[in-house]
């Protein structure tokens, strides 16, 4: 009879879109790590560019995390019409459970 191992996935919140230097640091990882692992899946990066949550999301799953959007809206932010979108369908997912 074989131990199993459970392995607790961190999660993390990421906004949309995300800088790939902002991501390492919510990853608490290396940019260069970030960028290796984001070459790996065929995508050129730099430290300055934005990734999508989609992106961000698979990136953070191949390293071992869990992600959640970040939906918060910071005061004095300017919050576009696919962001005010994202954070409806949440909130209509959230009231149907």
């Amino acid at each position: 009879m074989a131990d199993e191992k459970t392995v607790e996935l961190k999660t993390v919140k990421i906004p949309n879109p995300v800088t790939v230097k902002k991501f390492a640091e919510i990853l608490n990882l290396s940019v260069s790590a970030v960028i290796t692992e984001l070459m790996k899946n065929g995508i050129m990066a730099t430290i300055n560019e934005e990734i999508d949550f989609d992106t961000a999301s698979i990136i953070a799953q191949d390293l071992g995390y869990k992600t959640e959007e970040d939906l918060d809206v910071v005061e004095g932010e300017a919050i576009t019409l696919e962001k005010l979108i994202d954070i409806c369908m949440f909130c209509l997912l959230e009231l149907q459970l």
